[in-house]
């Protein structure tokens, strides 16, 4: 290139570098020139509301030498024109310009905040400031505070001017630089690019030896550049060889796969054999068990038809035991009713022995006269004869009612029974009558198994029982504990079956089998549940939970 070309190129260069140093300069000039006047503007309305603010008490004290004094403090700098406080109609209070107390000026008749005007004040441009000195929406003046505008404009051409003459000197010293260090870096360049064109990956790079040997940059370049395409060389042969070896390796493992894929379509042909047998015995499966199915859906008829029967004889069995248990009592209270008159009879005749007989026959009929209401019962119970009275009771007064017809056995026996209960007063709604044979049968139970001497505890407490519809149902809580025998585990649900004991309780102590069996029905007619479980290898405890209140849906 020749150096009239390189010279015009280098002054154009220059001259778009200048050009938009200039522009940028007059940008950043006008962006300051903006700063400056916001942070005027926002001095100015900082200076106006702090004279509204600070006056108010000297506006409302009428305190005139304060208010000339909050004026004065209102102008921080020779920038600032003039402060004033202006009153709501217009007359001047105070005013950094005497004169012009008294005077009229138009003002706006609400209170504003940070008003801005632009003005002329003794014949140069002011921007005013208005901020209200108000107290409860209540306008007691106005506070007025205006700078000159024009005073930065006289500083911004000083500095555009200075710029300017900076920016050229500068301009001149950097083309001089330019053409200085253009001529000392763009023949090495030009000579050490010529060298790298001649590059090839088997060759490398042939650098003449003015090049390679300078000790600058242009040097240290060129050195870097010959060790790189020495390197790259040394990386082309080591690939090349590398390629061949690879390729070797292909054709050797392509052999392989070859031979697999003819084993492959060898194994292919036998899955698919396998296949047809497997789909074979499939079908075969299919047919057995739709055969299979008939027959269970068959079995399953006869087994709901022989349910359905079963029901039917044990709904009919219940039917006949109510009528002959009906029939029974009538009779038997004769025999009671007998007895007892011949029992009375040889106590007035004072014949022991006759008493005697009378008196086994009162017992057995009693006991007899008791099976027979515990059949009745059951029956009624089971057969859907039973309609709860439901009514407002107290499960504590019932308990403590029940024990009581214990007394002398608990004596007899040595046994302790305490009653623990918080909710004593609190009424629940239930069949009374019902519930008293419930909780007289847990009683009876616990004090005829207990060890004698040993503990009875009754605990009442609130639970909760849950619905269907997974709802927490507010309920009660009957626990009885006694400390005599366990009960296996495996029987804790079959004693609640009717006619049977546990196998731990059959000591000769008596009963039929029926007691729990009833209680189970009275606590599920009111829609509650019973259970019973072990303490620790020590006794047993009963419990039934029924609801404070009664529950209409069967899905409880």
């Amino acid at each position: 290139m020749k150096i009239g070309i390189r010279i015009r190129l280098l002054i154009s260069l220059m001259s778009m570098l200048g050009i938009s140093l200039w522009l940028t300069a007059l940008v950043l000039i006008d962006d300051a020139n903006n700063q400056v006047e916001s942070f005027r503007k926002t001095q100015a309305v900082y200076q106006a509301k702090t004279l509204a603010e600070g006056s108010l008490d000297a506006l409302i004290t009428k305190d005139y030498e304060l208010l000339e004094s909050w004026v004065a403090s209102a102008l921080p700098s020779s920038e600032y024109a003039y402060a004033a406080l202006v009153r709501a109609d217009g007359q001047v209070i105070s005013h950094t310009d005497t004169s012009m107390v008294g005077h009229k000026m138009k003002m706006s008749s609400v209170p504003v905040s940070g008003l801005v005007k632009e003005l002329m004040f003794e014949q140069r441009p002011v921007v005013e400031i208005v901020y209200s000195s108000a107290l409860d929406d209540m306008l007691f003046a106005n506070a007025h505070v205006a700078y000159y505008v024009d005073i930065p404009y006289e500083q911004q051409e000083n500095t555009k001017r200075h710029l300017i003459w900076i920016m050229l000197g500068s301009g001149l010293l950097l083309m001089a630089g330019v053409f200085v260090v253009t001529d000392r870096i763009i023949k090495p360049i030009r000579k050490l690019t010529d060298d790298v064109m001649g590059f090839s990956l088997e060759k490398g790079i042939k650098f003449s030896q003015s090049t390679y040997n300078r000790k600058d940059e242009i040097g240290a370049l060129a050195r870097g550049f010959d060790d790189l395409s020495y390197r790259l060389s040394r990386s082309y042969l080591d690939l090349k060889a590398k390629s061949n070896e690879l390729e070797e390796k292909v054709k050797q493992r392509t052999k392989v796969l070859e031979e697999r894929s003819t084993d492959l379509e060898h194994s292919n042909l036998a899955l698919q054999k396998a296949q047809l047998e497997i789909q074979k015995n499939r079908d075969n499966l299919q047919q057995q068990v739709n055969e299979r199915t008939n027959e269970l859906k068959k079995a399953m008829d006869l087994a709901v038809e022989a349910r359905d029967q079963a029901e039917s004889a044990n709904a009919s069995k219940s039917e006949f035991l109510a009528n002959m248990s009906h029939e029974l009592r009538t009779p038997m209270h004769a025999i009671l009713g007998f007895a007892n008159m011949g029992a009375d009879k040889a106590v007035d005749e004072k014949d022991a022995a006759f008493n005697d007989y009378f008196t086994v026959i009162t017992s057995s009929g009693e006991r007899l006269l008791l099976l027979l209401n515990n059949l009745l019962d059951i029956s009624r119970l089971e057969a859907g004869y039973t309609e709860l009275h439901l009514e407002k009771n107290d499960l504590y007064e019932i308990t403590v009612s029940c024990t009581n017809g214990f007394k002398q056995l608990l004596e007899d026996r040595k046994l302790n029974l305490k009653i623990n209960s918080a909710l004593n007063k609190e009424r629940c709604i239930f069949d009374k009558k019902l519930i008293q044979q419930v909780v007289d049968n847990l009683i009876g139970n616990a004090v005829k198994f207990s060890k004698e001497g040993g503990d009875v505890k009754i605990d009442i407490i609130d639970d909760t029982l849950h619905s269907v519809a997974e709802k927490n149902i507010p309920s009660i809580r009957f626990s009885i504990t006694d400390y005599g025998v366990d009960i296996p585990e495996s029987e804790l649900e079959e004693i609640f079956d009717k006619f049977i004991q546990s196998t731990a309780t059959k000591t000769g102590a008596g009963g039929t089998g029926l007691g729990l069996s009833i209680s189970k029905s009275i606590i599920r007619a009111h829609k509650g549940k019973i259970w019973a479980e072990n303490v620790d290898n020590e006794g047993v405890v009963f419990h039934f939970v029924i609801p404070k209140l009664p529950i209409m849906s069967e899905n409880a």
